[in-house]
């Protein structure tokens, strides 16, 4: 596992911009071709993205993923306090398409 130092300088190096201010939203549960998806518009934020998983933790770790491709995500926090990470799907759920949405907002630095 990589360094804060490590994440900052592959940061800097791959000309990531800084998150300036951020917030995780939980979407809680639904079917992919329902999900009504989330929009930065009046949000108060410059962008969004949305992760995809069987839990809670599982789709925050795939919107901060998500992020990692435009942002430099080293400041952000591995574990948010807004939501409870422990939301699992069942295995009912999951056989039938199911899946758990978290959506981040967050505005980069200029």
């Amino acid at each position: 596992m990589a360094t804060q130092a490590q994440k900052e300088q592959a940061a800097r190096l791959l000309q990531l911009k800084a998150i300036t201010g951020y917030k995780a939203v939980d979407c809680g549960k639904d079917l992919p071709d329902y999900f009504k998806g989330l929009s930065a518009i009046d949000s108060g934020f410059d962008e969004v993205v949305v992760g995809v998983g069987d839990s809670a933790y599982e789709a925050y770790h795939d919107a901060l993923d998500n992020m990692s491709l435009s942002a430099d995500t080293a400041y952000m926090p591995q574990r948010h306090t807004g939501f409870t990470m422990g939301k699992k799907l069942s295995q009912g759920e999951i056989s039938v398409g199911w899946r758990y949405y978290v959506g981040i907002y967050y505005t980069l630095s200029k």
